[in-house]
């Protein structure tokens, strides 16, 4: 056996929590990785909605200008003058 091996192996009787901090150290590290692109997903996404959110803004302004415009021209059947 080797000595790296015997040392392990002593470590691993004698002291069997370092091994379980180092393993929750490694999912840890995991864990913040995967918050950390969940969040980046998350920006992004709430981004993409608020521009989605101010182009039906504008096209709402824009369609409710031109159905001002469309009734001002053409008068309706019920609006002419008697003659």
């Amino acid at each position: 056996m080797s000595s790296w091996y015997k040392n392990s192996l002593c470590l691993l009787v004698k002291y069997p929590f370092v091994f379980q901090l180092r393993n929750f150290k490694k999912q840890i590290e995991e864990a913040e990785e995967i918050a950390a692109m969940n969040l980046a997903k998350f920006r992004k996404a709430q981004v993409e909605v608020e521009e989605a959110e101010e182009r039906a803004d504008l096209s709402e302004q824009a369609l409710a200008k031109y159905r001002a415009i469309g009734r001002g021209s053409t008068p309706n059947p019920g609006q002419l003058p008697m003659i």
